[in-house]
């Protein structure tokens, strides 16, 4: 009997792994096509149950899914799902994405929640590790959305400013 009890637990860690390691490949997947086809990443986020994630997978689940639901244009109620993968990436190392969600959850409290105190907030944070990393698509949108942002504003110098280095990442980004 004790044997067959621990024969049925190794099976089941095994399909535990095995189904650990398939979200990790439709997550990557998922990420490998977001910037381009956003409709169609969403669609392999949508197989994939968030409760059986570990925290790792769970923040570029979040991340991701964010990204996708911002470029479809879906509102937003609140920023709580990126603002996890924000404290995951903070404490665990991955920059790029920290970058990234940095800047949607800028995106998203400006855009849809109208706090844009916060905004600003996120995305300099965004700025400051996009420039670190020479992401130069990152920087461009980070860049296109303090330019509105400090248009809108009235804070025309500074909107200026931004205008400058939107031009200059759009140049670099042409020539790449």
């Amino acid at each position: 009997m004790k044997k067959l009890f621990y024969f049925f637990l190794l099976i089941f860690a095994i399909e535990a792994c095995s189904s650990s390691s398939s979200y990790r490949q439709q997550l990557e997947q998922a990420e490998s096509i977001i910037e381009d086809n956003p409709d169609s990443a969403k669609v392999l986020l949508e197989k994939i149950p968030s409760s059986l994630l570990g925290e790792e997978d769970k923040a570029l689940y979040y991340l991701l899914l964010t990204m996708a639901n911002y470029k479809l244009y879906q509102p937003f109620t609140n920023d709580s799902l990126i603002r996890s993968s924000i404290e995951y990436y903070k404490h665990n190392g991955n920059i790029n994405r920290l970058a990234n969600a940095y800047y949607y959850c800028g995106a998203i409290n400006y855009e849809e929640l109208k706090e844009k105190e916060k905004s600003l907030l996120y995305l300099k944070r965004a700025e400051e590790l996009a420039e670190k990393m020479k992401d130069e698509l990152l920087k461009n949108k980070i860049y296109e959305l303090l330019q509105g942002i400090n248009h809108a504003s009235r804070n025309y110098q500074l909107s200026l400013h931004y205008s400058e280095r939107l031009l200059e990442s759009s140049l670099e980004l042409n020539n790449m």
